[in-house]
């Protein structure tokens, strides 16, 4: 290494020594390379040329090749062409799925339609339900444009759907419209959620649902919705309220029977996680499985010395079918490639727990569902594993040649749950706060408590109820299940009752996220000294959150909802009983309990630099010298366009407006939001159309923006 001996030997040494330890470890950084490709495809505002992001991938990737065998300080050159080719292949990979998914969007509102389709899932509730509805059939009269309505929808009943099963082909008069779009710049975009499922429109049903064809489930995919859903309706058969429809969480992953009371203590104490089929319930229903065949078998002479083994296999077919029935959700797939490859160490007597299985793991999901990355589960399920396979990699010295009693076993398990809960809350908190804008201290304490409720009692009879179920002998079964969840709910109420264990946290940006995340990735997996610099970007992301600002003032559609920034920092909104939707999204942006009405006085101290009016003609909004004027007559326009630096309407303000003042036309605005940012008299304003751009999954609308006086960013 001729570099490298111009160096002192001190830093030579060092160096070597630090690559020698970091070798085995670069693998580990494969998925998160892959994701920064993907993560960069979708911070694009319009979509890549394919042909180019080949090209790049072919370009880099060669680079790397031709670099492979430097050596010394020229060896970085290698891999930083090897990190950038692999970079590129995630963002390859995420644009060959986009295409292959190819999801066809109804471009607007569409007028009542009847239409027949076949079910393909059912979500029921206490007030209807939701059916995903495939293979559909539209009317004559739109013949013309089926190559443009999308073959999947979603749509939501109010009538009782308990008749309904999947494979059944249906008749019903629906409401549809376009996924829906983030409710402000910045928010969440469940149309491209929804589109990497394959659904182009959303909407309800007018009426009932007639079913016109009693069809058997004739493919796989439906008879499996049809096992899920019949395992459902038993479940609810013997279980009431809250009992059967977290029994149902636990078995199916079907959350949509959850009453709001018992979601806001679940998600309130920290154990929303246990509500979604993923590694916890896996691992459990594998381990169980697993302990189980082995203690038969090692009593039956024929398999005494194969118990272990055959055991591995009936605990990965047994984690497969939890799978199946679960959905197949993002953190069950993610935990069974872990639970599949840590039992296939068994089978080759491997170690298999360890930083290169949840590598794995992650690059496996990632290859063939590329999107899921945006998924807060994802996130949080590969943030929990990796800081705990990390941390417990670096105790496990510890903890060689101590001679274990069931005293220490006792001891272990109860303080290695706490450990363990606080490690994975920890490693989620970032998450937590970006997505669901709270932290909670309760959580700790709740999964401490509940861990054991769910390890030896929740878990094991939902393998026994789904094993009885085969034989029509399901009751006492889910009759105990049902027990043990009124004990966790119990649980749950108690901690929750504890105050001041939930904090409210204000909407961070992604690149605050994205910096937290990588901080602690490079102090994860990193084992040398080398990875103490990770906390730098932990501090980093944290800095940048609060250097955020929070918008002044927030539109939603065509004036459907307004909302200004307080005296206090606080919310307000035009209306309580409109767009309640919205109001909430807003109101977890900015942090706060709850939304107060924007003339309310609580809002408004006035020796501060905010000031609200309004009258029957409009209402202005003053931020230090900047002026805002929220029009709502006519009779308005001649004065505020001449005093207000802007305008917003949903009128159509006249052509001598545009001279005097900027105008913010919402006239047909319907699928818009904006926010607007005050700092002196410099205001900027965002809109979500133009921050998405055109994408494959933005509605192709007919509708168009009209801007007059500023640029739209």
């Amino acid at each position: 290494m001729p570099i490298l001996s111009k160096l002192p030997d001190t830093m030579q040494n060092r160096l070597s020594a630090m690559a020698a330890l970091e070798k085995d470890r670069l693998f580990y950084w494969l998925p998160v390379l892959w994701g920064l490709g993907i993560g960069f495809y979708f911070q694009l505002d319009g979509e890549p040329s394919f042909a180019l992001s080949f090209l790049l991938l072919m370009v880099m990737s060669s680079a790397a090749l031709a670099l492979r065998r430097r050596f010394g300080l020229a060896r970085l050159a290698y891999y930083a062409a090897l990190s950038c080719a692999m970079i590129a292949l995630g963002f390859f990979l995420i644009q060959c799925r986009s295409l292959y998914i190819g999801t066809a969007i109804l471009a607007e509102e569409m007028r009542p339609v009847m239409v027949q389709a076949a079910v393909r899932g059912i979500e029921r509730a206490e007030d209807g339900g939701r059916l995903t509805l495939v293979d559909i059939e539209w009317p004559e009269y739109l013949e013309k444009d089926a190559a443009g309505l999308p073959q999947k929808i979603r749509i939501r009943s109010n009538r009782d759907i308990d008749h309904l099963r999947p494979g059944q082909t249906v008749k019903a008069l629906l409401k549809l419209g376009p996924p829906p779009q983030p409710a402000m710049p910045g928010g969440y975009d469940f149309a491209r959620h929804l589109y990497f499922l394959g659904i182009g429109a959303v909407g309800f049903v007018l009426g009932d649902i007639h079913v016109i064809e009693d069809n058997p489930a004739d493919s796989l995919r439906l008879r499996l919705s049809s096992l899920r859903d019949a395992i459902i309706v038993k479940v609810y058969d013997v279980l009431d309220k809250d009992e059967a429809s977290i029994s149902a969480a636990l078995i199916t992953s079907e959350q949509s029977g959850l009453s709001d009371e018992a979601r806001d203590i679940m998600r309130r104490t920290g154990l929303q996680h246990i509500l979604s089929v993923s590694g916890l319930h896996l691992t459990l229903a594998a381990g169980i499985i697993f302990l189980a065949l082995r203690l038969i078998l090692i009593w039956i002479p024929a398999f005494h010395m194969r118990a272990k083994k055959i055991a591995a296999c009936g605990a990965i077919a047994g984690a497969f079918f939890y799978l199946v029935i679960s959905g197949f959700e993002i953190p069950t797939q993610r935990a069974f490639v872990m639970v599949a490859l840590v039992f296939l160490g068994v089978l080759l007597d491997r170690e298999a727990i360890s930083l290169r299985l949840v590598a794995l793991a992650a690059c496996i999901v990632l290859l063939f569902q590329p999107e899921s990355l945006l998924n807060p589960s994802f996130q949080m399920s590969f943030a929990a594993v990796t800081a705990l396979v990390a941390v417990y990699e670096g105790f496990k010295p510890r903890f060689a040649g101590i001679e274990w009693n069931a005293g220490r076993v006792l001891l272990l398990y109860f303080f290695g749950s706490a450990f363990t809960s606080m490690i994975a809350s920890a490693a989620t908190a970032p998450f937590v706060a970006y997505h669901f804008h709270q932290a909670t201290l309760q959580g700790v304490v709740a999964n401490m408590l509940v861990a054991p409720v769910v390890s030896f009692w929740l878990m094991p009879f939902v393998i026994i109820s789904l094993i009885a179920m085969a034989f029509g002998a399901e009751y006492w079964p889910l009759f105990a299940l049902g027990e043990g969840v009124g004990v966790m709910m119990d649980i749950a109420r108690w901690v929750g009752s504890f105050s001041g264990g939930v904090y409210k946290i204000p909407a961070g940006s992604p690149q605050a996220i994205f910096i937290m995340a990588l901080g602690g990735l490079w102090l994860l997996l990193w084992k040398s000294g080398l990875r103490w610099f990770g906390i730098l970007g932990v501090f980093a992301g944290i800095g940048l959150w609060a250097a955020v600002p929070l918008p002044d003032v927030l539109i939603r559609g065509a004036g459907d909802l307004y909302g200004v920034r307080g005296a206090d920092g606080r919310l307000g909104v035009s209306s309580l009983r409109r767009e309640k939707f919205t109001a909430d999204v807003w109101r977890g942006f900015f942090g706060q309990e709850d939304v107060l009405e924007w003339t309310d006085p609580a809002l408004w101290d006035r020796r501060g630099e905010r000031h609200f009016f309004c009258d029957t003609l409009g209402c202005r909004y003053t931020v230090g010298d900047a002026q805002i004027s929220f029009v709502f007559s006519r009779e308005a326009f001649a004065e505020d366009c001449k005093s207000a630096d802007v305008v917003i309407t949903a009128l159509k303000p006249p052509q001598y407006c545009a001279a005097q003042s900027r105008v913010l036309d919402l006239y047909f605005q319907k699928d818009n939001a904006y926010a607007i940012r005050i700092k002196g008299k410099e205001i900027e304003i965002q809109s979500t159309k133009a921050e998405r751009g055109q994408r494959p999954w933005s509605a192709k609308s007919a509708s168009t923006a009209h801007f007059t006086g500023y640029d739209d960013k």
